[in-house]
């Protein structure tokens, strides 16, 4: 407000702000001048409009009567009758991180009580799944196999449901020695057991692989570059999955100045890229896959290689396939500058932090 009788003061808009002396009005203004409900702002994809809710004194933009709706613009000068005068501003950049901040509590908050229920959950159906591998231990392998998928699954539940514990108590990750090869062929297991008869898994290791970070994370990079390759061939094809270290590959970036750097490489012969979306694969939310896709599995994955220290290449060709290179230093190899912070979601409104939601293939192809 610039004139009247709470000079200084701002308010925060919602999408639909009524103002008025009444106490149900999202803003509430005492004055002789102002009507229970004086005027309604309200936003919308062109931006703010202001209507007159036929107010007993008026309302004016810049010294002119209000007659119709109006789009406001920044700097606009709205009198509500004769003596109030409020400004109509854009946040600044110290209010949108404090929102922002409050909003990252809440999420805080929520997420730790969402973790808790989540893992007792999960503690139940282990117990079950233990008792039942007992039970089963000289009966069907297929049966075997099948409940040690099932305990995978949990089991990197239970990670995940750490991970938002992690991030609600804003700790940091604890990062450790990760087989890397132990990694993808957990994944692969899980992946070969629920992909489509027509896809060919094609693995291709070369031995142990040790990098520092969260077995979580790492899952997470492996697992939804897996899933968006079966994705990506309904009609069936070939998922090749490579461990190798730098000094074995023909392409080397120029970042990788030493040979303690691995090689994680996903190729598959779906139906590729289109150029047009290929700088913004990568961008939270976005998604090519319409309804049935979330966009956060490659901001997932892009956020994780990252906070690894690492980097990605990708090549597509529309109609012959796509091919993911992940770039990670090995323990040998990690440099000093790696920055450790706590688990990461997506934020809507900043592209730094990344979804710890990914597609699971145990779900798919049932049925």
């Amino acid at each position: 407000m610039i004139d009247g009788g709470q000079v200084g003061r701002r308010w925060r808009l919602k999408k639909r702000t009524v103002i008025g002396r009444d106490r149900a009005c999202e803003i509430i203004i005492e004055g002789v001048d102002v009507s229970r409900r004086h005027a309604k702002l309200e936003r919308t994809p062109l931006g703010w409009w202001l209507t007159d809710l036929d107010s007993r004194n008026g309302v004016s933009v810049n010294d002119r009567a209000l007659t119709s709706k109006r789009l406001l613009k920044p700097g606009d000068r709205v009198r509500l009758g004769r003596r109030l005068m409020l400004l109509f501003t854009f946040a600044t950049e110290d209010e949108v991180y404090e929102e922002r901040s409050e909003r990252l509590q809440s999420l805080g908050r929520l997420s730790a009580g969402v973790a808790h229920d989540f893992n007792n959950v999960l503690f139940a159906a282990l117990c079950h799944i233990s008792w039942l591998r007992e039970e089963c231990a000289e009966g069907n392998p297929e049966v075997l196999e099948a409940l040690e998928d099932i305990n995978s699954s949990l089991e990197h539940g239970r990670m995940l449901a750490q991970q938002l514990c992690t991030f609600a108590a804003n700790k940091r990750a604890v990062r450790e020695q990760i087989d890397l090869a132990s990694v993808v062929t957990d994944v692969l297991r899980l992946v070969r057991a629920s992909a489509p008869a027509s896809i060919e898994i094609r693995p291709n290791m070369s031995g142990s692989m040790e990098v520092l970070g969260t077995r979580v994370e790492l899952t997470q990079v492996v697992m939804n570059l897996c899933v968006n390759a079966v994705d990506a061939m309904p009609d069936g094809g070939q998922l090749s999955v490579s461990l190798q270290p730098i000094a074995d590959c023909a392409f080397r970036p120029s970042f990788v100045t030493s040979d303690a750097w691995v090689v994680l490489h996903v190729a598959d012969t779906g139906t590729g890229i289109p150029p047009e979306i290929m700088d913004r694969i990568f961008d939270p939310y976005f998604t090519s896959k319409g309804d049935g896709g979330s966009g956060i599995g490659l901001a997932t994955v892009y956020g994780a290689v990252k906070q690894h220290g690492g980097d990605i290449d990708v090549e597509s060709v529309p109609g012959l396939g796509t091919d993911f290179r992940i770039f990670l230093p090995l323990v040998d190899g990690v440099p000093d500058s790696i920055e450790e912070t706590g688990a990461n979601l997506v934020s809507d409104d900043h592209v730094r932090t990344v979804g710890i939601s990914m597609g699971d293939p145990t779900a798919r192809g049932q049925g």
